[in-house]
């Protein structure tokens, strides 16, 4: 139901599909799905949450197998693990973009929680690069949500078939939160 729904929401947004109608699209009695979720918000909530789960995966994956590299490529392959996550889960990435602000307090609050565990995943392999980041978590905070903010937005313009490659991409990114993060302003 989550992947059906993402993409139908994706597709439609989250007033244009109904629970029935993810449900017909699924294959799952429409009473089995009726009774799971009775709001819309609550499969909305269930389809950001897995996603979110999905993305720490990626990127505690690419982390723990590059802990040995040097800190600049264990950067970028966190980062491209992350553009990856979220390439491979557009419908549920834009799902999220367009109706995290309409969920409930504290649904949106859940998911808070799941960003901010994410993002200090992210802050590890950016520490390694700048070890005086650790003196400075004022900073450390705002460059790993920069750096979500450019990985979020990738999908609206970085193309298969563009001139960069997600790895590129990843690299101007790690290269950016870098140099921010040696010669902060």
């Amino acid at each position: 139901m989550r992947e059906v729904g993402a993409r139908l929401f994706a597709r439609l947004g989250v007033t244009g599909a109904a629970i029935l109608d993810v449900a017909r699209e699924a294959h799952v009695p429409v009473s089995a799905a009726a009774h799971g979720y009775r709001r819309r918000q609550d499969l909305v909530f269930d389809i950001l949450y897995a996603y979110l789960d999905a993305l720490h995966e990626y990127v505690g994956a690419a982390d723990d197998a590059h802990l040995a590299a040097e800190p600049e490529d264990r950067l970028v392959a966190v980062v491209v693990a992350l553009l990856d996550g979220i390439h491979e889960h557009a419908d549920a990435h834009q799902v999220m973009l367009t109706t995290f602000p309409t969920l409930p307090e504290e649904q949106r609050e859940a998911l808070r929680y799941v960003i901010r565990t994410l993002a200090y995943r992210l802050g590890g392999p950016l520490e390694a690069v700048v070890p005086a980041l650790s003196a400075h978590r004022e900073i450390q905070a705002p460059l790993v949500h920069s750096l979500l903010g450019m990985a979020s937005h990738a999908p609206f313009w970085l193309k298969a078939n563009g001139p960069l490659t997600r790895r590129d991409y990843a690299v101007l990114i790690a290269r950016a939160m870098v140099a921010a993060a040696r010669e902060p302003a």
